[in-house]
């Protein structure tokens, strides 16, 4: 159950679950994330090989705020989110909730 960038391609699985395959590359979400990671790349390679936790959570956070950002380039994305959460974007909602569907396939096999 994995997506990744390695510095040569995005690489992109699919698992098993509830008599269906869940292809990651089926949710944008997981696409641009992957593509955060080969945006950093591409604009601080030096962080790559860094043994460092803060590095590494960087990397994370920054993939998953341009998938976020991605989603908001959708009006209807942000229309949901607005009316999800009565105008409170720190509420949860369909922006924040970035690949439920894999999230919860992942949860739901490993417990």
């Amino acid at each position: 159950m994995n997506a990744y960038y390695d510095r040569h391609s995005l690489r992109f699985f699919y698992y098993p679950h509830a008599g269906r395959n869940v292809y990651f590359s089926d949710s944008s979400d997981i696409v641009t994330h992957e593509l955060g990671h080969a945006f950093l790349d591409a604009m601080r390679p030096d962080f790559w090989s860094v043994q460092s936790l803060e590095i590494w959570s960087f990397h994370e956070a920054f993939s998953d705020i341009v998938a976020m950002f991605n989603l908001m380039s959708y009006e209807r994305a942000i229309a949901s989110a607005i009316e999800q959460t009565g105008g409170n974007l720190e509420k949860s909602n369909v922006i924040s909730r970035l690949a439920e569907e894999v999230g919860a396939m992942i949860r739901d096999v490993t417990k």
